[in-house]
């Protein structure tokens, strides 16, 4: 075979294959439904916000409604920062764990 018959032959199986009518079928996700501590009911604002991206992000048990505001400013910059997804995942766990001090005191408060 030649370069042209070549050619010829890859430009008709391409036109065959576009032109052929194909089945495309969807494939199902399943998504948990929220659990109260994620449940947007009754929040308003950032914190409704936070509470719909933070699962996305791998955390679904955070109570939205016991972050400080300054950690719900934090979180609602770290998520519109244009950062990558692991970035803004652990970003957003630094805010949601307790610094070192805090983790101190209470170890020896218990």
């Amino acid at each position: 075979m030649n370069v042209r018959t070549i050619q010829t032959l890859t430009a008709a199986a391409l036109v065959a294959l576009a032109i052929t009518p194909t089945t495309l079928s969807a494939q199902g996700v399943f998504i948990d439904a929220p659990t109260s501590a994620t449940s947007t009911a009754g929040l308003s604002g950032l914190r409704r916000e936070i509470a719909r991206e933070l699962p996305r992000y791998g955390y679904r048990d955070v109570d939205v409604r016991s972050l400080s505001s300054g950690q719900v400013a934090h979180i609602y910059n770290l998520l519109h920062a244009g950062r990558s997804g692991n970035d803004t995942r652990n970003l957003i766990g630094g805010v949601l764990r307790r610094g070192l001090l805090q983790r101190g005191i209470d170890r020896f408060t218990r």
